[in-house]
């Protein structure tokens, strides 16, 4: 299920990149609309700033040996912070909290 949401996502995000960027005719004979989608998609993508901050999520964790965050945990708190901060700071609006009830839990050993 996880596969099939981010596929989608990919596919919205390929779909309004290739709608945003004017393409050659000589082009869109040549490859297919996933192809431009993915090479304008890839054109703008910070691949060092997304795995900086994929490592930066990893640093918060519920359980220092396997490294994991349950749901409701402080880690998993802190991160929903620090992904805020990070939304505020390269310049996002309207950035948002929601608060929702859940069963949460912190393991802490077996």
């Amino acid at each position: 299920m996880k596969k099939i949401l981010h596929s989608l996502v990919f596919l919205l995000v390929a779909m309004m990149v290739v709608g945003c960027t004017p393409a050659k005719p000589q082009e869109l004979a040549n490859k297919s609309v996933l192809q431009l989608a993915q090479e304008n998609y890839l054109e703008k993508v910070d691949v060092d700033y997304s795995y900086n901050l994929a490592i930066k999520m990893e640093e918060i964790k519920s359980n220092a040996v396997l490294g994991y965050r349950t749901a409701g945990s402080e880690a998993e708190f802190l991160t929903g912070e620090m992904l805020k901060e990070e939304m505020e700071k390269i310049g996002l609006s309207n950035v948002t909290k929601d608060e929702f009830t859940l069963d949460g839990w912190t393991f802490e050993k077996a």
